[in-house]
């Protein structure tokens, strides 16, 4: 029987479950779980005498874009959420997430999701709304109704995320190329379904594999409007004491040399 909810968790170098008590405190029995273990090869989750509702990938290499991929062509679920390995799952989320897809007509939803400590990633509304602006969205959040994803033919670029050459920027383009295929994103509202600390990877945008990252995915997207994009990026980035002038010139000429 096909299961309503299946979450399509993205981990690294493990090679026991006992770590998924600390995202499910409430217990996995709520939905189906996939599982894409990425190692160098040594580090393998055993795929026997797993809860039935618990299958596990082993994938030798490293790259989320790529963890996603593989989740989502294996998944069976009628409705799907992207997971990491670092968030909690709060109570209830699974019924939320199943009414949701249930009511509202959208292949793609945002569902809310809150920094421990109080307060919400992103713009927050109580209502649903359609999405335009994807670049407070992170993972966690994502949701699909699986056979609108298969009909889309749509997947992450795996060049960038965590993992791969520009490990930052992967919820954007997959999202912007989602909505430019004339695909609608809707913020679902309501409670959030987990819980995240405050700082992500994304927010450390002065490291200089971010801001390539950041480069790349908007020439990527925009073509030459990323030379306009460069220019506001390193003001604001030198004004606030995060690089030097001469940093600015190296990424200048990095930049006019990328091909993408």
């Amino acid at each position: 029987m096909r299961p309503e909810l299946e979450i399509l968790l993205a981990t690294t170098d493990r090679r026991n479950m006992d770590w998924l008590a600390s995202l499910f405190p409430h217990g996995t029995e709520a939905a189906h779980i996939l599982i894409v273990n990425q190692s160098d090869g040594r580090a393998q989750i055993p795929p026997d005498k797993l809860p039935a509702h618990i299958r596990v990938i082993n994938q030798t290499g490293y790259g989320l874009s790529r963890s996603r991929n593989t989740a989502l062509q294996a998944a069976r679920g009628r409705y799907v959420l992207l997971a990491d390995d670092d968030m909690l799952f709060l109570p209830g989320f699974a019924a939320r997430i199943i009414e949701a897809h249930r009511r509202l007509e959208s292949p793609l939803l945002i569902f809310p999701m809150q920094k421990t400590g109080g307060g919400y990633f992103g713009p927050h509304r109580p209502a649903p709304y359609p999405l335009k602006d994807f670049g407070e969205v992170y993972s966690g959040q994502i949701s699909f109704k699986l056979d609108a994803w298969k009909t889309a033919g749509l997947g992450f670029d795996e060049r960038f995320g965590l993992g791969a050459p520009y490990p930052d920027a992967e919820n954007f383009i997959f999202l912007t190329c989602w909505h430019r295929a004339g695909h609608p994103v809707v913020y679902a509202g309501g409670d959030a379904v987990v819980e995240h600390a405050p700082i992500t990877s994304s927010h450390f945008l002065e490291r200089p594999e971010n801001i390539r990252a950041r480069l790349a995915m908007y020439k990527l997207l925009y073509g030459p409007r990323v030379y306009a994009y460069f220019w506001k990026l390193m003001f604001f980035l030198w004004r606030t004491g995060r690089i030097s002038l001469s940093a600015v010139g190296a990424y200048w000429r990095w930049l006019r040399h990328l091909e993408i």
